[in-house]
């Protein structure tokens, strides 16, 4: 019993030691915005070229080439917290710092002293997009405006109409009928439709029953749990200059091939009567169409229709056109029946067109009411 509990305490402190190590702490860089100097090493709090302070909203990252700390005593400076920002002079100063390197006042976090943020970077997760805002010049913004303006303005003016006189030179029209046949026609079934005649009938399989039929030995593959590994998942900035990684213990697989029995099934067809059979249907059977430029309208005419149990019509589509004249021009404008029936030729119709532009706009609503 002893030596199981050992043996176990053993193999974790091994695993400890291990994850210990490869949780790597790494030398980040920021970049002077004063003189543009790019790789300058993290920790250090002002520039190497030209000795500006680190920026109050530095923004810390990772060379290609970043080194690993080794060395103990800068690992215990990394993990010992986010540097702080001055709220007088805006200095950076270590954790440690009680008093600010650069103006002497001492940490009060009451008067604004703040810490950097640390920040996670996760691989598995995609960085936000920064919304880019589209910068348009001057002279393009004026343009914009003006084009919109423009258009605001021809809308308006375009809302603005004048009735005018039209006369009536003409008509037109359009009718038609779909319509459908009673006919036979030859289907089968499980079962005769009403007002249907049996032609013949046969047995066929309706469905299929599924029964159990003893057992078999099959093989699949299924991953298998084998153990677990650390896999780094992601960097955190300590907010000092220093990354440290981001492991995780995730399982690791493998392919393991498996033997089972399996029930084994049937299909037993069950079998019932179809019938073929004769029925009359309603189909298809065509358009009859009508069209002129005079009055009466009327409705296409064909003998068949006169037997009301063999074919009908399944729908009616027509439609109504005058045609009108207005300084020399002439429109033809689709109109409701009642317009139609009661406009004669030479009749004077009112329209509109536009105040400002002279647009032809059609017959006034009122007279489509």
């Amino acid at each position: 019993m002893y030596a199981t509990n050992y043996s176990i305490n053993i193999r974790y402190v091994i695993k400890y030691i291990i994850f210990t190590l490869i949780m790597a702490i790494k030398v980040g860089r920021w970049d002077c915005v004063q003189c543009g100097y790019v790789g300058i090493k993290g920790p250090n709090t002002h520039c190497d070229k030209c000795g500006a302070a680190r920026p109050e909203n530095v923004v810390f990252y990772l060379a290609d080439d970043s080194e690993i700390v080794k060395d103990s005593g800068k690992i215990k400076d990394a993990k010992s917290g986010a540097d702080w920002v001055c709220s007088f002079c805006s200095g950076h100063n270590k954790v440690s710092d009680n008093i600010c390197q650069s103006c002497g006042n001492d940490r009060d976090k009451t008067d604004g002293d703040e810490s950097l943020k640390e920040k996670i970077h996760l691989f598995n997760k995609k960085p936000k997009k920064e919304k880019k805002s589209l910068k348009l010049s001057k002279g393009f913004k004026r343009v914009l405006w003006g084009f919109i303006a423009f258009i605001v303005l021809f809308a308006i003016l375009a809302q603005f109409t004048t009735d005018i006189n039209v006369a009536v030179i003409g008509f037109k029209w359009e009718r038609s009928l779909e319509i459908e046949e009673n006919r036979k026609v030859v289907e089968d079934d499980w079962q005769i439709p009403q007002g249907g005649e049996k032609i013949d009938s046969y047995r066929a399989v309706h469905h299929y029953n599924q029964i159990e039929d003893g057992t078999e030995t099959v093989t699949r593959t299924i991953q298998k749990q084998v153990g677990t590994e650390q896999v780094k998942i992601g960097e955190k900035d300590l907010g000092n200059g220093y990354f440290e990684d981001i492991y995780e213990e995730q399982p690791v697989y493998e392919d393991v091939d498996e033997t089972y029995e399996a029930t084994k099934y049937k299909q037993i067809p069950v079998y019932k009567t179809k019938y073929k059979y004769s029925v009359f249907r309603w189909k298809d059977a065509g358009k009859l169409n009508a069209s002129d430029t005079n009055k009466p309208a009327y409705w296409p005419k064909d003998e068949r229709l006169e037997n009301e149990n063999t074919f009908r019509i399944k729908k009616r589509n027509e439609k109504y056109y005058i045609t009108i004249k207005s300084d020399d021009k002439t429109y033809t404008e689709e109109v409701k029946l009642e317009l139609w029936n009661n406009t004669n030729i030479a009749d004077t119709l009112i329209a509109q067109e536009s105040s400002v532009f002279g647009t032809f706009l059609g017959l006034k609503p009122i007279m489509q009411n």
